[in-house]
């Protein structure tokens, strides 16, 4: 009797049933179109992103589960509050007489109905389809059980993103504190970036010389959005030998960012701490001897690469876009300092950003645990 409770954990075990997903919740309503849109009562609307207006009637009465059935975000799953709408670009599930909604929503996301679509074709997901997908219910209490793990563990990783942007706001402050900002005026004269950096774009490079591991990173746009490259590029999906990197190496101490097309609205920004690849809808600014990297990168911080993009149907940040911008030259000491302080907040970041992932890890094998 002693062995067995010593292999017992606190974690509560849950034995369920398999049934289809439309026994579990029904179709609610889902008609509005954007232009509906009035704005002019309590009850919200929701869309892909969230709350995106309101209107003086509602068409759901419960609390619900919206799921995006088309386009960009397919298969993203989110809670509606009761007396509420959503658009006609969105399906509401309303759970059945003794099912959680919460319960619902980390079950649905549990389906991963967004995944697998390739190609440029519009992605479409109809409840039809995947209401006959066999799902785990458990009794009611349990539900609650299992929901109320799942949101606690969310919380958490909500608290710690508000510290990391709060990790944000502080080198933000820092930098205005020590040189000053656009509106209210730098504390020190401006030269052009063009005479204080070199531009170098990224490359196309042949296809069959990327690999899954190798010599040198070749980063991508989608490479920035990986939650290791937050602030430097440390890794990427694929890799290139040396000699294919070649002439096209960015060396250690860049600045880095989208140049083309829709990716420059993403606004990231990384550094590079080691020699890589960039493809070629990536740019780099490579500081010189009078500007150093974590102050450029932060003086990049401080506007939005959509404002300096040129205004042709596709947008694009060239050479001649950068040349001409002016940036403050504050005394190499004063960067440094400011380095030295960014370091620190660093440390803090990088702490919260392991949270996470611990966090995100403890949810990923509880949802395994539960729903399969």
């Amino acid at each position: 009797m002693g062995a067995e409770n010593s292999n017992q954990t606190d974690k509560p075990r849950f034995v369920g049933s398999q049934v289809k997903l439309e026994k579990l919740c029904s179709k609610g309503k889902s008609s509005l179109r954007q232009k509906d849109l009035l704005n002019d009562g309590p009850y919200p609307v929701y869309g892909a992103s969230g709350v995106i207006g309101t209107m003086s009637t509602y068409q759901n009465d419960a609390p619900c589960v919206c799921v995006v059935k088309d386009g960009a975000g397919v298969g993203h799953a989110m809670k509606c509050r009761a007396r509420s709408s959503v658009l006609g670009t969105m399906q509401a599930l309303v759970p059945s007489e003794g099912i959680n909604c919460d319960y619902l929503l980390h079950l649905v996301r549990s389906l991963k109905l967004g995944e697998g679509f390739t190609g440029s074709t519009i992605p479409h997901i109809y409840f039809r389809d995947y209401g006959k997908r066999l799902v785990p219910v458990f009794p009611y209490e349990q539900q609650i059980a299992i929901a109320s793990m799942l949101n606690g563990i969310e919380a958490l990783v909500d608290q710690r993103e508000l510290m990391l942007r709060k990790c944000d706001s502080l080198v933000k402050s820092r930098f205005v504190e020590m040189f000053g900002s656009r509106d209210v005026g730098y504390k020190y004269p401006s030269k052009p970036l063009g005479e204080l950096a070199t531009f170098k774009s990224g490359a196309s490079l042949p296809k069959d010389r990327e690999q899954s591991s190798g010599d040198v990173i070749y980063a991508k746009v989608g490479d920035l959005n990986l939650t290791e490259n937050s602030l430097a590029i440390v890794t990427s999906r694929v890799f290139v030998d040396a000699k294919t990197a070649g002439k096209h190496i960015i060396p250690e101490g860049a600045v880095v960012f989208p140049k083309r097309g829709g990716a420059i609205a993403t606004n990231k920004k990384r550094i590079t701490v080691q020699e890589c690849c960039l493809d070629l809808n990536l740019m780099s600014v490579i500081p010189g001897k009078k500007l150093g990297t974590r102050y450029l990168l932060a003086w990049f911080d401080s506007f939005d690469l959509a404002d300096i993009a040129n205004g042709s149907a596709v947008p694009q940040i060239n050479n001649k876009d950068l040349n001409p911008l002016q940036i403050p030259l504050p005394p190499l000491s004063l960067q440094q300092e400011f380095a030295t302080c960014v370091a620190q907040v660093d440390k803090l970041r990088f702490a919260i950003q392991e949270q996470i992932k611990k966090l995100e890890t403890l949810k990923a094998s509880l949802m395994q645990e539960y729903f399969g």
